[in-house]
């Protein structure tokens, strides 16, 4: 998958590779993208020593750079110091004195391969456990982005579509003041369905076979139903306002074309719905009635993507879980709640033990599978009213609102319980290390989220697998 990149991207990416090697203290953070066998530096962090500027490129296969191994192997590669192996002895990258590299691959939604997000230092480094586990999640970062940016332009692509098929309308209603024969052939031939509504005698006058594609009725049919039994109810108001307001220009001046647009569901054949975009001209015909000229096609394909967007605004793409930012819109608003009513504000806050090692020994992939098995367990032993988030990596936060301390600590223990019982990939076994906390009076959302994060740290620090109440809460004000 080759996708044109976003100019939005690139100074959001920018910041990214710039705080990275500020915090493990190196002269180099880059973000790479391979296209037709060539490597080019999209983003170069602006950090002192650097030799490397965002355009650089260089021929793949056979390169001897360390990206060029982390892009083959699609795995995560750490050299602490190349002088110490006779593997990088062509490597280009010694030319400039870069010994020490972190990096990871970064992958199109598809799976294959953009580039990577890498680290280089001009002497020895090893680099920190830290710094390996925020440098993965710039990588989960950048490739949400790939993955967002890919969903925008397939929609913007539709909405071009679409706007190409009203222009092809407009020439179409001028054919009908032309010949009935060229009408006629136009929309017998098309997949759209065109139709002709008679407003005053409240009746289809025609129906074109694109009825048969996009509800499986034949367009017959459609010449004997009333409204009501075509679109669902919700939209027969919008509908009828519409032809009224129509009715009203039309009556107050005959020259004048009005012409409106809507998304509306109709009943398909089976009784299920479909959503379809409509666009109509009214106009006055001979007898003096009000006659609407549509032309109707399937949006399906377009909402579905629109409802994608509108999830991954709010969800963990791969986990589908929530992200932190709805998990902190939604403790905002459980805290005021709270603040009213007096009952009580439970947090969960848990981590996979262990995680870092199934990614090492199995692969980002198993490491993925793991995530979304945990999470499903997880989601099986929630209340409705509970929300589950994805805090960042391999952290978790449960909210649940009117739950007491007691029951709280009960709700973890039966979901460390349930995780370590389910079988997960690879035959591996996880744990949960959970931290528990109620929200204290005139605690904030960050005091009481850092109470419950030290709670789980506190349960990693006795041994793991096991779960945490916070002993202790801020003082009031």
């Amino acid at each position: 998958m080759n996708q044109t990149l976003s100019t939005e991207l690139l100074p959001e990416w920018q910041r990214i590779v710039d705080l990275i090697a500020h915090i493990a203290k190196v002269p180099v953070g880059l973000i790479m993208g391979l296209r037709d066998n060539t490597l080019t530096v999209l983003v170069s962090s602006r950090t002192k020593g650097n030799p490397y500027r965002a355009g650089e490129t260089t021929s793949l296969p056979d390169s001897g750079l360390y990206c060029e191994h982390v892009i083959r192997s699609q795995q995560a590669l750490q050299v602490p110091d190349a002088l110490q192996s006779p593997q990088w002895d062509h490597n280009p990258d010694l030319a400039r004195h870069m010994v020490a590299y972190l990096g990871f691959p970064v992958r199109y939604p598809d799976g294959t391969p953009f580039g990577t997000i890498c680290l280089l230092d001009s002497k020895e480094h090893h680099f920190s456990q830290e710094v390996t586990e925020l440098i993965e999640r710039m990588r989960a970062l950048i490739e949400g982005n790939l993955k967002m940016q890919n969903l925008l332009n397939q929609n913007a692509k539709r909405v071009s579509e679409i706007h190409e098929k009203n222009q092809r309308l407009e020439k179409l209603l001028q054919a009908l003041d032309e010949s009935e024969k060229k009408f006629r052939f136009i929309t017998e031939n098309t997949v759209d369905f065109i139709w002709m509504y008679n407003v005053s005698k409240r009746r289809f006058l025609y129906a074109s076979p694109g009825l048969k594609q996009l509800t499986g009725q034949e367009a017959e049919t459609l010449l004997t139903m009333p409204l009501h039994n075509i679109v669902l109810p919700q939209y027969l108001d919008n509908i009828k306002r519409n032809m009224q307001n129509a009715v009203r220009k039309l009556r107050e001046n005959p020259t004048t074309e009005p012409v409106s647009q809507s998304e509306i569901q109709q009943y398909r054949v089976d009784g299920s719905a479909v959503w379809v975009e409509y666009k109509v001209k009214y106009l006055i015909n001979q007898e003096g009635d009000v006659e609407a000229v549509g032309v109707s096609r399937n949006i399906e394909e377009r909402k579905r993507r629109e409802q994608e967007i509108r999830f991954l605004s709010t969800h963990d793409y791969l986990t589908k879980t929530h992200n932190r930012l709805y998990l902190y819109a939604e403790a905002r608003k459980e805290i005021a709640l709270t603040e009213r009513s007096g009952r009580p504000l439970a947090m969960l806050f848990f981590d996979l033990d262990g995680f870092k090692a199934v990614n090492d020994q199995h692969g980002h992939a198993v490491g993925d599978a793991v995530l979304q098995r945990t999470t499903h367990v997880v989601m099986q032993n929630l209340r409705k009213s509970d929300v589950l988030a994805r805090y960042g990596g391999e952290e978790f936060v449960v909210l649940m609102p009117d739950m007491p301390l007691e029951a709280a600590h009960n709700a973890a223990e039966r979901i460390r319980l349930a995780v370590e019982a389910e079988p997960m990939p690879k035959g591996l076994t996880m744990t949960v290390s959970i931290g528990v906390a109620v929200r204290a009076p005139h605690e904030s959302l960050e005091q009481w989220v850092d109470r419950a994060d030290r709670a789980m740290y506190e349960a990693k620090d006795q041994g793991r697998n096991c779960c945490i109440v916070s002993s202790s809460a801020p003082p009031g004000p």
